[in-house]
């Protein structure tokens, strides 16, 4: 959404993974490792409680920190450029990381870990959110269909890598998010996991909208996160201003469809049918984006680093389309396949091309054996050799998967080693996105194997203390830092701080001075569990 100046809004939610075990590797209770990961949180960090709960940290830069079911989440401050965004993501990184190495130095404290991942491989339903805020003067269902096949098709760009959780094997793909998502369009946002969000969350003044996109992962590298907000703004301005980007007949037909083709190709060449009955590539689909915001890139409701982005953008897709192996280094998922091939053909004696088969073996094998009692179950090769004397559906299945194996030069005994390899992989790829202690991405960043850097570490250093320049986030940031010394007496909203001084209005996402407006009802009062009350609540509360 742009304001008057052609100014957009934007943000990321990320939630983060924590674990610690004690001193005799028994590991602890989620909830305890984060409430004593936040105790050191809430006395290291300059910040204003929230209103509802004492937990809910607004920091010094514009940000808030609060706790989610067992794991810590992070908001960055809402940004008008993807380099301020990007400064603002990496500066929460640095800020939990310094939490998570004190928690580990604390008595009784062992093997504490601090991860950035997107699904959880001992878990099939698990999956990490990483969620993307845009402000808009129009209200988003009026332009979702416009925007699906954009995300849809950006996971050639934004995706982080990984396996599909979802199943016994170890298939690769681009966006192992994807496989969670359960339809294009959520009217509400009740619980599902839809590509695009109609729900219009109240975080502005009454002309402003505000998109909230559940469909991204945690992305690692600066140009998958930047081509990501970088490009989504474009489209999203480009929507907003009524700007129509696709045809009634030019949608996928079937999007949830098309996302999982598209993230099951790691060569970007496979095809989904659009309404037009044509079916397009994932590329084909995000030039479409690309030309239509090139033209308008002089419009004013686009940005004035509409043409960086713009540049990037073009040129990704086109090594994307000449060879995805150009951006090893450089974005995430091209990355992480690179380092998952080297790491079974060092160390292991299956070959990478054979592992689509033996994951079809393995997931074919779970789906037949699944019980109330085990719905995910994983059977060795000793089982699968029992099972095959036994007649019947299992029987038959246990014969055309033996067929299977052997034309390709293996035999049953080798899904053990399938089997261990899938853990491998999987920890490979869990620990590629570790904060804490130091990971696989920060490994090769430190290595200079990571390529395209848009921030340099001086400005995520300053961000760490400083609110980005423009938007409400700047004047939130500088009044938290300010009351901060007092804040018995104040609490904080997305949209306020109120206190003593009485009430400071933030709804309007792009307000500039701080209007302190006097009210009667200021008491702030702290209850037992964290819980914060004000006004006559308070009074109340004390007796009053």
């Amino acid at each position: 959404m742009a304001n008057s100046d052609g100014k957009l809004l934007f943000g990321i939610e990320t939630e983060y993974g924590l674990s610690a075990t004690d001193l005799e590797n028994e590991t602890f209770d989620p909830h305890f490792a984060l409430n004593a990961f936040l105790e050191i949180c809430a006395d290291t960090l300059v910040h204003l409680p929230g209103l509802d709960s004492a937990a809910r940290m607004y920091l010094a830069n514009g940000s808030l920190l609060y706790p989610d079911v067992g794991h810590p989440e992070y908001a960055t401050a809402e940004c008008t450029s993807p380099e301020a965004l990007l400064m603002a993501l990496r500066a929460g990184e640095r800020i939990l990381t310094r939490a998570a190495g004190e928690l580990d130095r604390r008595q009784n404290f062992e093997r504490v870990r601090l991860f950035r991942t997107n699904v959880d491989y001992a878990a099939i339903d698990t999956t990490w959110g990483c969620h993307e805020s845009y402000f808009s003067r129009t209200a988003p269902r009026s332009y979702a269909m416009q925007v699906v096949p954009h995300l849809v098709s950006r996971i050639v760009y934004t995706g982080a890598g990984g396996f599909n959780n979802r199943q016994r094997g170890a298939t690769f793909v681009l966006s192992p998010r994807v496989f969670h998502l359960n339809g294009a369009i959520d009217p509400e946002r009740n619980g599902g996991r839809a590509i695009f969000s109609v729900r219009d969350e109240p975080l502005g003044d009454g002309r402003h909208h505000r998109t909230h996109l559940l469909c991204g992962e945690c992305n690692y590298s600066d140009l998958s996160n930047y081509l990501k907000i970088g490009a989504t703004a474009l489209v999203l301005a480009m929507a907003d201003a009524g700007v129509r980007l696709v045809s009634d007949d030019g949608r996928n037909r079937f999007p949830m469809e098309a996302m999982r083709r598209y993230a099951n190709d790691p060569s970007c060449r496979k095809l989904a049918l659009e309404h037009d009955g044509r079916p397009r590539t994932a590329i084909e689909l995000q030039r479409r984006y690309l030309e239509a915001a090139e033209t308008h890139a002089d419009a004013p409701f686009m940005p004035d680093w509409a043409p960086e982005v713009l540049m990037k953008w073009r040129a990704t897709l086109d090594d994307l389309e000449a060879d995805p192996d150009r951006l090893i280094g450089r974005l995430d998922w091209p990355t992480k396949l690179a380092l998952c091939k080297e790491f079974v053909r060092t160390h292991s004696q299956l070959r990478w091309e054979s592992l689509p088969m033996w994951s079809e073996v393995a997931t074919q094998l779970a789906k037949a054996m699944t019980s109330d009692d085990d719905p995910w179950p994983r059977v060795n090769a000793h089982q699968a050799a029992l099972l095959s004397n036994t007649k019947g559906d299992m029987g038959r299945l246990l014969k055309r998967l033996t067929r299977m194996i052997e034309d390709r030069g293996y035999a049953w005994r080798d899904l053990d080693a399938f089997q261990q390899l899938r853990d491998q992989l999987c920890e490979l790829d869990l620990r590629y996105g570790q904060l804490y202690p130091r990971g696989i991405f920060l490994d090769l960043e430190a290595a200079d194997e990571i390529r395209d850097r848009i921030v340099a570490p001086q400005e995520v250093h300053a961000a760490i203390d400083r609110a980005p320049n423009e938007g409400r986030a700047r004047l939130r940031g500088e009044w938290v830092r300010r009351l901060a010394g007092e804040a018995e007496q104040y609490t904080c909203k997305w949209t306020t701080i109120s206190g003593r001084r009485g009430h400071l209005d933030l709804r309007d996402p792009f307000v500039t001075e701080a209007d302190w407006q006097e009210r009667a009802t200021s008491p702030v009062r702290r209850l037992p569990g964290g819980i914060v009350i004000a006004g006559d609540a308070a009074r109340s509360a004390d007796g009053s």
